[in-house]
């Protein structure tokens, strides 16, 4: 990977000074830091505090990192912005380390969590590499899975709401009753045409009743309807287009309901959810790639999980939403 150290971000700064003080705690040594003995004089470019050096091979490194326009050759001014900010970056990766900073929770954390993921990286799968499904495999999985990729049931409907009230009298109740049994049977009588006239001159529905009560399609799996979930059942439950469902009590109100159009689940054509199961079946292979590269990691190790002492873990109380949304502060300085 390229880096430019002159104009790289912090983030990144802080990634090279981490795996410089990851060598410190899990080696015992600094980065660019050598014994004076093991170094020959005319191969040190630049010696800081008379113990950490860098050398002409530290130097061509970094300039083989850095990036540059195609075509044009590093010049002695990349040379010396090179050693510049490797300079920096050992003056600062020292002080840093010389006020504790490599002991800090979550410098270490971050420091591990480097060291895993290079590790993931080397070591574990290439998920990049994994076979691509073939249509073969795509077509089984349609054929297994059938269900999955079948476009539900769905009617089309047209509904007429009375107003009423869940607080209303007992008479008031009976007259609501007699307003929508009358109006249902005039629907039944006058058909289609009747319906909607009925709709638009009686329903309290705002949203249909100017569209002769009709609703539109609708399938099971629909949520947040603007009626109440039996009226919906009722929509279902008629068989044929045309039928009228007797009238319908709810929430204080009264419902008719008329059935216009029914279709049965469909399964959806190959050519559509093809790509959609290639995906999937990438993602299992995945999912399964990084398991078992879990898995072989634990081989050979003792495991003693000690479930009484976890029971013992305080669990965090609830933050406001506030508090979950403000970001972590900056280190202090």
């Amino acid at each position: 990977m390229t880096r430019n150290l002159h104009h790289s971000s912090t983030s990144t700064r802080v990634l090279l000074a981490s795996i410089c003080v990851a060598s410190v705690l899990l080696l015992g040594s600094g980065c660019n830091s050598r014994e004076t003995s093991a170094v020959a004089e005319a191969d040190i470019v630049a010696r800081i505090d008379g113990r950490t050096v860098i050398t002409v091979r530290d130097v061509e490194q970094e300039l083989a990192r850095r990036p540059r326009p195609a075509g044009r050759a590093a010049t002695a001014a990349d040379r010396q912005a090179a050693l510049d900010d490797l300079v920096r970056h050992q003056i600062l990766l020292g002080r840093a380390i010389a006020a504790g900073y490599e002991q800090q929770p979550e410098v270490r954390r971050q420091i591990e969590q480097l060291l895993i993921a290079r590790y993931e990286a080397d070591k574990g799968p290439d998920l990049d590499r994994l076979p691509t499904p073939t249509p073969k495999e795509i077509e089984e999985v349609y054929h297994e899975r059938a269900s999955e990729f079948s476009a539900p049931a769905r009617v089309r409907a047209a509904l007429i709401r009375v107003a009423g009230s869940a607080k209303a009298t007992p008479e008031r109740q009976v007259a609501l009753r007699e307003k929508a049994e009358r109006m249902r049977d005039d629907a039944v009588k006058g058909g289609a045409q009747r319906f909607s006239e009925l709709a638009i001159q009686h329903s309290d529905d705002r949203v249909s009743r100017h569209s002769g009560g009709d609703v539109g399609w609708i399938d099971r799996s629909a949520r947040g309807l603007p009626w109440p979930a039996e009226v919906t059942r009722a929509m279902f439950s008629l068989e044929e287009p045309g039928a009228v469902s007797p009238v319908i009590y709810a929430e204080g109100d009264a419902y008719l309901v008329r059935l216009t159009d029914r279709e049965s689940a469909t399964l959806r054509p190959l050519s559509e959810v093809g790509p959609q199961i290639s995906h999937r079946l990438l993602r299992e292979r995945r999912d399964a790639a990084e398991t078992a590269f879990q898995e072989s990691q634990r081989t050979g190790l003792s495991i003693d999980l000690r479930m009484a002492a976890l029971e013992r873990v305080a669990l965090p109380a609830a933050t406001s939403l506030a508090a979950a949304q403000t970001p972590p502060p900056l280190p202090a300085r």
